[in-house]
């Protein structure tokens, strides 16, 4: 598995199953090349990765070279963002609307996953920056 410019983790179809396992939890975006909205979710998934490093693993999965990847998981629309906490899915965010629309729900998520030192960490961290 390597990282990407932005400081995330690529997944594959070989590797998405170990991404999601190996980490209490992930961010996990399924984007593609030619999605404009894609690209505009990058300098937001740095910030996050930077933020949150420690307490959530962000990766990405370019869904037109992962196609089994992207229909097990129901990524049918790019970006589609789903959060998992110990290998269970926990949230999903279809699309990119605002900077602050994005952080709201991935706080929301945490917000709502089980008792964990990680999520309420990482939900603190969130509302420190959601306004900037």
């Amino acid at each position: 598995m390597t990282e990407n410019n932005t400081g995330t983790l690529i997944a594959t179809d070989e590797s998405i199953y170990r991404v999601i396992q190996d980490n209490e939890f992930v961010l996990m975006v399924f984007e593609s090349a030619e999605c404009g909205p894609c690209q505009g979710l990058e300098p937001l998934l740095r910030e996050i990765s930077s933020h949150l490093s420690g307490f959530v693993a962000v990766a990405t999965l370019e869904v037109n070279k992962n196609l089994r990847a992207s229909r097990t998981y129901d990524a049918d629309v790019t970006p589609t963002s789903k959060l998992f906490h110990s290998g269970e899915e926990v949230g999903s965010i279809r699309g990119y609307d605002t900077r602050r629309y994005y952080l709201r729900k991935l706080k929301e998520f945490l917000s709502g996953s089980p008792d964990s030192a990680a999520a309420a960490r990482s939900a603190a961290i969130i509302s420190e920056f959601i306004d900037k």
